[in-house]
């Protein structure tokens, strides 16, 4: 409703487009229906797009024209193909004897393996020890081999039809396969395989039309492990310490001691001839035969899909894509010689959606592809438009790898790659829905709608608002009718409206969203009903194209009845003339569509202060209300959950909790509203990533403990407290413990903290930083700091040592041959230039950052004797207040300063060197980890807003840290990942030189003996 009280019929969404009718007076619904049972031919001309949530033209499919010396592929071609997970690929080639590989590197294809290989293998006498063989071994005879896989756990594993069995290379080990052999008993013929996605592997038996399922140990997965009985169930690894129950969990394969018929999974297929894996742990069957298609009327092939021996509702059909074929489709057939599944990013196990699967006609020189869906078990296929010619196809095979369909031209293997080629119907007409003649069959009819209703006679109709795509050649005609009686509707003359036109400032709806592409014909197209008078009205809509352009209507708005200025705002005697009241009316209709949408903007003002409906441009103004500018950078659902909880964020400012909620609204990859809330720091909450020490809780401590993996060795080993002691007060053992602490932590930083960049041994080092370092013994170094000020000081007022001595040293007394064994004095030094030395030293010094830790001292003895009278008693000194005393020069005398030292250096000091200050941890996203500009610009963000959030009294300090882990200092859950192995594909990547750190990748050794999941050839028994 606007501000006028004008009403509106809305048509949004599938469910809305689909009870429209087509050409024939047909509800769309069936036709855009996916097929279940059989294909369901769409002869309405128009399509539904479900990525836009459009109607447009049914699309149609641009064919490949042959050429009359086509050389098509046979299924002897067929041999075995596979690609690894750093992009080599590996094919069986023309003689089935050799193995060849395509190498990513070098793009230059050679041999892989032969089963002749070893046969021209002679034994070294001078290698082969006091042992020989009797005889020499009987010469090996070439194998047949058919079928290839390269399963997760990167082994590539081949079919052999002579002798029946397996061969199983690893990839990452090398050196000689594993031979897995059938028994003689039970027949095997491999034709072709696919990886299971349990890093297993299923293999087609052609010939014996069956399938067998392997595990990732290479075990046969019986099927009476599914559906005869129970599969055996074993400890899980990781058991509660506190609960006495053990949990444990069904395994979904089993070993078999020996390899039977019954092993095998049956298909009910006449001509089974590929096979490919689901995510869901279930399999594809192409049935096919498409060398000689027999009978004649089998012009499409089957997929079937089973999860063992059972097979999973009725089979799809490729028959489908006769939607997409231009004309009737009677001379279109499409028998497939291979496919190929490829799972879609993010699709995972019990979605409705699965992924794509490509289908090669038998002529190899297109494919076709379709979605993928399931309707509880049934399988079904959606025929898509996409135009995905292959060019010299040479018929070895079509190969899902990474995330695509390849297929082999020359020695090459190229993707598929869809052609922009369009193809659309010319024109189509949509009605908009209308009323059964039986009231009682609409009323029971799912989804049915009447025609839209005007709730009173003789409504004037007023607008029609499209919200559409018409790019040029293309067009969108309307026709209307109206009826007080909807029986009478469906008899009603058409009656044509004006062009729709495009609206230049937008969607009549207050602060709708606009489209930031700009994209022309994009946007809100209106028209003006002239002769649509009647309660209920019915639209006709022609959509038209030129064959490579269609239009596409995302929404459509009736709006009824019409608010007239002529009724309410002129006088009567502008109705009394029926044609100028007419035309009238229409005109000042112009009027009030520029101030409706004015009013309702004004009506709707609430909506700009809602961070829901709030427009992109009124996000910043919202956030100004609070006083913040935020960064242009975030997108705009960053920036609405940050306003939406603007008040909690400010509530904890200058906290830990706040510090971590501004770090992750600024640099988090993905934002929502649980960053905000208290069950973010709940225990078992997910780790942000951000780490946030406080220093006052590594006195007791390292910061290892809190999660900082770059300060480890800040309490020294020996100590068996963390309590400061006496005799660590020297200055050689300080500097020899702080030299160590340093140079470890160094070293471990170039392996465990952030990559190696400017300024980071400096930083280590106490450079630009160091009045910040905390160090082992802070006595000891506030001490020597103290000491080398003043006798820098003392070089600065004397030109040489003979002239301080003449100064400071009475005769008879030993002189110092240098400045650097000048000691702090111990007491108020005598009248003359020492004592004006020390009151102009103290008065230059005082006011400045370096006498923090003599100011400390002095504080702590006025507290501790509140009269100076008395801490002369106690030291023997004659020192006039507590402003003049100056830090000890070493280990006071004495048992009272002794405890005064000890208390000051172990509690006091450390207490306040620790103070105020945190370091604030990042993790290096995998994106960045290489990029060292990205990271300082990472880190300059980080130090920016903490600035700004912090109190102000506090010091910090921002690192990087890898999301990695040193043994004895792991936390399950924050610092590690449990999964299957360290060969998952994203915990590991191949190193490059120059490029990878170490420990970072992974480089394969040719016998890697620490592998217990590998069977190594010269290590590992027969029968283990």
């Amino acid at each position: 409703m606007d501000a006028n009280g004008t009403l509106f019929h809305l048509l949004l969404g599938r469910d809305d487009w689909a009870n429209c009718l087509d050409w024939r007076l047909r509800p769309l619904r069936p036709s855009w229906a996916s097929s279940t049972k059989g294909v369901v031919l769409n002869k309405s001309g128009l399509d539904w797009d479900e990525e836009r949530d459009e109607v447009t033209l049914q699309k149609r499919l641009f064919q490949f024209t042959a050429t009359p010396r086509d050389k098509r592929p046979f299924l002897k071609d067929r041999r075995g193909t596979a690609r690894d997970r750093y992009g080599n690929w590996y094919w069986i080639d023309e003689t089935r004897r050799e193995i060849v590989v395509n190498s990513s590197g070098t793009q230059v294809t050679s041999h892989f393996w032969a089963s002749t290989d070893q046969a021209d293998c002679k034994v070294s006498e001078s290698a082969s020890g006091d042992f020989h063989a009797p005889e020499p071994a009987p010469a090996k005879v070439a194998w047949e081999l058919s079928g290839l896989a390269v399963t997760e756990d990167h082994y590539l594993v081949a079919g052999v039809r002579e002798p029946e069995g397996l061969l199983i290379f690893d990839l990452h080990a090398g050196a000689a396969p594993r031979q897995l052999l059938w028994p003689a008993a039970v027949k095997f013929e491999p034709f072709d395989m696919a990886a299971a996605p349990n890093a297993g592997v299923f293999v087609l038996d052609r010939t014996n039309q069956r399938y067998w399922a392997l595990d990732r140990h290479f075990n046969i997965m019986g099927p009476e492990s599914v559906e005869e009985s129970d599969p055996p169930e074993a400890d899980d690894d990781f058991q509660s310490e506190e609960s006495g129950s053990r949990r444990q969990t069904a395994r979904g394969s089993r070993v078999l001691e020996s390899i039977t018929e019954k092993d095998a999974c049956p298909l009910h297929t006449r001509d089974a001839i590929a096979i490919e894996a689901l995510p869901d742990g279930t399999v594809l069957i192409l049935e096919s035969n498409p060398d000689n298609p027999s009978p004649p009327t089998d012009r499409f092939s089957l997929i079937h899909r089973y999860r063992f021996r059972q097979e999973l509702g009725h089979p799809a059909s490729t028959d489908t894509m006769l939607n997409r074929i231009q004309g009737t489709g009677e001379s279109f057939s499409l028998v497939g010689y291979d496919f190929a599944f490829v799972t879609d990013d993010g699709a995972a196990s019990g979605e409705k959606f699965l992924g794509h699967l490509y289908v090669v006609e038998r002529y190899g020189n297109q494919s076709y592809a379709f979605l993928v869906k399931t309707d509880g078990e049934q399988l079904a296929l959606e025929a898509l438009a996409d135009y995905l010619p292959m060019r010299l196809f040479a018929g070895r095979a079509l190969v899902a790898a990474d995330l695509r369909a390849y297929y082999d031209f020359e020695n090459q293997w190229l993707p598929l790659v869809p052609q922009p080629r369009p193809r659309y119907s010319l024109e189509a007409t949509i009605f908009t829905p209308l009323a059964d003649e039986d009231a009682e069959i609409a009323a029971n009819q799912t989804n049915a709608r009447a025609a839209f209703d005007g709730r009173e006679p003789d409504c004037v109709w007023h607008r029609l608002m499209l919200d559409a795509c018409i790019p040029p050649e293309a067009e969108v005609m309307v026709w209307s009718r109206a009826a007080n009686d909807q029986r009478e509707l469906a008899l009603a003359e058409w009656q044509p409206e004006p062009q729709p036109y495009l609206r230049g400032n937008g969607s009549e709806l207050p602060f709708a969203p606009r489209s930031s592409k700009e994209i022309k014909g994009l946007g809100t197209w209106e028209l003006l009903f002239q002769n649509a008078r009647g309660r209920f009205l019915q639209l006709q809509i022609r959509l038209a194209g030129n064959g490579r352009t269609t239009p596409r209507l995302r929404a459509l708005r009736a709006y009824y009845p019409r608010f007239s200025y002529l009724n309410h705002y002129l006088p009567a005697v502008y109705r009394e003339d029926g044609e100028s009241a007419w035309f009238l009316d229409r005109f000042l209709a112009n009027v009030e569509g520029t101030y409706t949408a004015i009013e309702d903007r004004i009506a709707a003002v609430q909506m700009l202060f809602d961070t829901r409906a709030a427009p992109s441009e009124a996000l910043d103004w919202l956030a100004a209300w609070f006083g913040v500018a935020v960064d242009s950078a975030w997108e705009d659902e960053r920036k609405r959950v940050f306003i939406k909880h603007a008040i909690e964020f400010f509530n904890r400012r200058g906290t830990m909790r706040g510090l971590e909620m501004a770090l992750r609204v600024a640099l988090d990859s993905c934002v929502d509203e649980s960053l905000f809330t208290d069950a973010a720091i709940l225990p078992g909450a997910p780790a942000s990533g951000i780490r946030i020490v406080e220093k006052y809780r590594t006195r007791r401590a390292a910061g290892v403990v809190f999660g900082d993996p770059t300060d480890y060795d800040r309490v020294p080993a020996g100590l068996s407290s963390t309590r400061w002691l006496a005799a660590e007060t020297t200055s050689g053992a300080a500097l020899a413990r702080s030299s160590s602490a340093v140079a470890t932590a160094v070293a471990f930083e170039s392996l465990h903290g952030a990559p190696p960049c400017r300024e980071r041994a400096n930083q280590q080092l106490g450079g630009s930083t160091g009045a910040d370092k905390l160090m082992p013994e802070d006595g000891a170094a506030a001490i020597g700091n103290e000491r080398q000020r003043w006798q820098t000081y003392l070089m600065g007022r004397y030109a040489s040592i003979e002239d301080f001595n003449a100064a400071y040293t009475p005769k008879g007394e030993p002189r110092r041959t240098a400045f650097s064994e000048i000691p702090l004095p111990s007491d108020l030094p005598p009248q003359g230039a020492p004592l004006d030395n020390w009151l102009r030293w103290l008065a230059i010094s005082s006011p400045t950052g370096y006498a923090r830790e003599r100011k400390l001292w002095q504080d702590f003895l006025a507290r501790r004797y509140r009269l100076v009278a008395a801490l002369n008693r106690v030291y023997e000194t004659r020192w006039p207040n507590f402003e003049t005393v100056s830090l000890p020069n070493g280990q006071p005398t004495g048992n009272l300063a002794t405890r005064d030292w000890q208390l000051f250096a172990g509690v006091v000091l450390a207490m306040h060197r620790r103070a105020h200050k945190f370091t604030v941890l990042l993790p290096v996203p995998p994106a960045h980890r290489d990029n060292l500009v990205a990271l300082d610009e990472r880190r300059a963000r980080a130090e920016r807003i903490i600035n700004v959030e912090k109190p102000g009294h506090t010091g910090f300090e921002v690192k990087f840290y890898w999301a990695a882990f040193r043994l004895g200092e792991a936390r399950l859950g924050t610092d590690t990942i449990v999964d299957r192995g360290s060969r998952m594909l994203y915990l590991t990547r191949p190193l490059i030189l120059d490029e990878t750190y170490l420990a970072e990748g992974y480089l394969a050794s040719r016998n890697p003996p620490d592998l217990a999941d590998r069977q190594i050839t010269g290590r590992t028994r027969l029968g283990q």
